[in-house]
Parts: C-alpha cells; structure tokens; sequence
C-alpha cells in the first residue's frame, strides 16, 4: 500500500486537493505558493481542505480520530 506521507505521493495528491476545493488551474501551485496570498483561500477553504484530507486518509492515525468524531 503507498503510503501519502512520503513526498513522492503528497506531490501527486496535494495540488489535485487544492484545485479541487479552491478551483484555478494545477500548474499555479507549487511549493513557493500561499494559499491565502496566493491562491485566495479564505478559513472555509482551510476547512474543506482538512476535511478532503480526512477523507483522503492522508492524516496521522490520532488526528483522524479527532477529525472524524
């Protein structure tokens, strides 16, 4: 199984989520991009990107537990 957490994988899955909760194009987020200055996310953005996480499984075991309860 992969496991999201290693780099190789969170670059191919992070910038999907974030055009997927904050719209735009794939190829304006990088690692030199803020999402607030940058992208134009705003706190609810924040929410909907934590929640996307949760669903991806792409969280730690203790915060899963947290997020879902």
């Amino acid at each position: 199984m992969n496991n999201p957490h290693q780099e190789a994988g969170l670059i191919k899955v992070v910038p999907k989520t974030l055009v997927g909760v904050l719209g735009g194009d794939e190829s304006n987020v990088g690692p030199d991009v803020a999402l607030a200055n940058d992208l134009g996310a705003d706190s609810l953005d924040f929410v909907e990107l934590r929640y996307s996480r949760v669903k991806q499984g792409m969280l730690p075991a203790w915060q899963r537990q947290t997020a879902t309860a």
